[in-house]
C-alpha cells in the first residue's frame, strides 16, 4: 500500500542536516508517521509483523539531502535510539528495513512511503524455493523424452509442464493450504484466503520442445488482487529474475543456495530512435496493433525474442520496449512486479497495469506513452537511427 503526505519546499541552506524536532520537515514527517499508524491499525496483515518502508522524495536536490531527510524521518518515527535497533511505528510493528528513492520534478515535495508487510518477503523467499524445485524437475526433462501433445487451442504441452506444475502445487498447498492456485495446465484451485499463486510451469514450451534454452518457470503470488512477488527462473540460461513489492528487482544465477543477486534497473533511454524494441509472435503482435510496423521502423534495433525473456531484458536495461499481442495471465503475472520494481511499466494498450487484457506493452517507463501512441496509429516523434 502507498501512504503519501505533502512536504514543504526543499531546504537549500543546509538546514536539512538538523535532527529531531528541529528538523525543518518535522511537522510533515510527523503527519506521515500518523498516517502510517492509522494504516497499521486498519490492516491486519501488518499489525504484529515486521514491515519495510520505501520512501520516495521528490525535488531532492542531491543524494546527500535525501539521506538527511531519511535521517529526519528515522528520528521522528524511531522510538528506540540505539544503532541497529528497529524503528518503531507502534508496539506491534517494527520497521526492519528502510529504503528510499529520489525523483526530480517541479511539483511540491511529496513523501511517498510504501509499507510492505513482512509477509511479502516471506512469500518471495518461498517463491524462490519453489523456483529451485521447478528448475530441478524441468531440467530432468530438458532435451529428453517430453511426451509432447497438442492442447485444444493448438499450443503444446509436455510431461515437463505437467510435472513442474503438479510439484509446485503440492509444495504450495503443504505450506499454505488456504491459498488459491491458478496454473496453465491444471486450472484454478480455490482457496480460503485472499492470496493466490499464479504459475506457468514452462513459459516457452514450443522452444523447450525444440531444445532451445529460452524458457522459464514463472511463479507469482497475488495478495488481495495485487501481485506481491514474482520469480522467472530460466535454468537452461543459468539465470533467474525476481522481485518483491517494495523490495526491488534482482537478477542472479540459478543453482545457488543463497539466492543472491544484483539489483536491476531499466535503462534511461528516452528516444525511440535509440531504443531496442522486442516482440513476441509476429502475426499476433502485428494483428493486434495497427502501428506495430511503424514502431519497429522508428526504433534503433528490433528483435523477436518473445516470451518471458524479452520482458526481463527490459527490466535489466538491455532493451526498452517489449510487446505481446496474445498472452494469458500466467504468462506475465510474475513479470509485472519485476518490471515495476525495476522502474519500468507493464500495461495494456490503454495504459492500465493488468495481467488480464490478453496482451501487454512493457517499457522502461520513459518510452511508454510514445510507444502506446505509435502502436495505436500515431506518429513517432523521432526517426530511425542514433
Amino acid at each position: 500500500m502507498r501512504i503519501e503526505v505533502d512536504g514543504p519546499p526543499p531546504v537549500k541552506d543546509g538546514g536539512m542536516s538538523s535532527r529531531g524536532e528541529s528538523h525543518p520537515h518535522f511537522p510533515y514527517v510527523r503527519r506521515l508517521r500518523e498516517a502510517i499508524r492509522e494504516q497499521v491499525a486498519e490492516d491486519e496483515r501488518i499489525t504484529g509483523t515486521h514491515v519495510v518502508l520505501s520512501v520516495r522524495f521528490e525535488r531532492a536536490t542531491s543524494r546527500a539531502d535525501a539521506l538527511n531527510l531519511v535521517n529526519g524521518i528515522a528520528d521522528v518515527i524511531q522510538a528506540r535510539g540505539n544503532p541497529g535497533q528497529p524503528w518503531m511505528i507502534d508496539d506491534d510493528a517494527n520497521i526492519t528495513e528502510f529504503h528510499y528513492t529520489e525523483a526530480r520534478s517541479n511539483d511540491t515535495d511529496r513523501y511517498s512511503v510504501e509499507v510492505t508487510p513482512r509477509l511479502t518477503s516471506d512469500l518471495l523467499a518461498f517463491a524462490l524455493e519453489l523456483a529451485d524445485e521447478a528448475d530441478r524437475v524441468s531440467m530432468g526433462f530438458y532435451r529428453g523424452e517430453l511426451g509432447t501433445e497438442a492442447k485444444a487451442d493448438g499450443s503444446l504441452v509436455t510431461l515437463a509442464d505437467k510435472a513442474v506444475e503438479t510439484r509446485l502445487r503440492e509444495l504450495i498447498l503443504a505450506r499454505y493450504p488456504e491459498h488459491a492456485i491458478l496454473g496453465e495446465e491444471h486450472g484454478h484451485t480455490p482457496g480460503a484466503s485472499g492470496t493466490r499463486w499464479i504459475i506457468d510451469p514452462i513459459d516457452g514450451t514450443h522452444g523447450f520442445t525444440r531444445g532451445l534454452p529460452v524458457w522459464a518457470s514463472l511463479i507469482a503470488v497475488e495478495v488481495d488482487g495485487r501481485i506481491e512477488a514474482g520469480v522467472a527462473s530460466a535454468p537452461a540460461l543459468g539465470t533467474r529474475w525476481w522481485a518483491g513489492r517494495g523490495l526491488g528487482a534482482y537478477r542472479g544465477a540459478t543453482g545457488t543456495r543463497t539466492h543472491a543477486g544484483e539489483r536491476i534497473r531499466v535503462s534511461p533511454v528516452a528516444r525511440l530512435d535509440a531504443a531496442q524494441v522486442l516482440y513476441g509472435a509476429w502475426r499476433y503482435t502485428a494483428d493486434r496493433w495497427p502501428g506495430f510496423e511503424a514502431l519497429l521502423r522508428s526504433a534503433w534495433r528490433t528483435r523477436g525474442y518473445g516470451d518471458f525473456w524479452q520482458h526481463c531484458l527490459v527490466a535489466e536495461g538491455a532493451a526498452e520496449v517489449a510487446l505481446e499481442g496474445d498472452i494469458s495471465p500466467w504468462d506475465i503475472a510474475a513479470l509485472i512486479v519485476i518490471l515495476e520494481e525495476a522502474g519500468g511499466r507493464l500495461t495494456d494498450d490503454r495504459d492500465v497495469p493488468t495481467i488480464d487484457a490478453g496482451h501487454c506493452v512493457t517499457s522502461n517507463g520513459a518510452l511508454h506513452e510514445e510507444t502506446l501512441r505509435v502502436l495505436l496509429g500515431g506518429a513517432a516523434t523521432t526517426g530511425a537511427g542514433w
